[in-house]
């Protein structure tokens, strides 16, 4: 097991949220299954991968995840300025959505190997996110172990 405590990561360009699952009927056979995670989710999952290799922990473990969405070029100065001030940020993709596809690319290399949960999103104990407005797209993530017996205040 690893000795790493944190781990960092940011990505440049639009966030891309996790798919919602698909339901599809042919003579009479029905299916659902979740479309491909898309050129986001790969990207995501090999610099993972390439940054912080496979530490695979095994406890509870905590993700912070910070998504900055670049202000309309249309935006007047005045509104800018607002966004830029703290205007809560609610286009889409929804932030709950974003979460899922990070959480599904940290989940498993991009040779579908174990990367850093062992146990898959069970082991997720402490989530922090928050979608803000920005000059530039980004994403940024940081991952922790958490301490077995540790008490986060609320």
């Amino acid at each position: 097991m690893s000795d790493i405590k944190l781990l960092t990561l940011r990505i440049e360009g639009p966030a891309r949220g996790k798919a919602r699952p698909r339901t599809v009927t042919h003579k009479g056979t029905t299916w659902t299954y979740t479309p491909d995670p898309g050129e986001w989710t790969e990207n995501l999952r090999a610099l993972a991968f390439q940054e912080w290799g496979t530490p695979l922990w095994a406890g509870p473990v905590g993700i912070r995840l910070v998504v900055r969405h670049a202000i309309p070029t249309s935006t007047s100065s005045k509104k800018r300025r607002q966004a830029l001030m703290g205007t809560p940020c609610t286009v889409r993709p929804d932030l709950n959505n974003i979460m899922g596809a990070v959480l599904d690319g940290l989940a498993r290399t991009p040779f579908g190997h174990k990367m850093l949960f062992a146990k898959e999103d069970a082991q997720i104990a402490e989530v922090h996110a928050t979608k803000v407005w920005d000059e530039y797209h980004s994403t940024e993530i940081e991952v922790w172990q958490r301490e077995a017996g540790e008490v986060v205040a609320p």
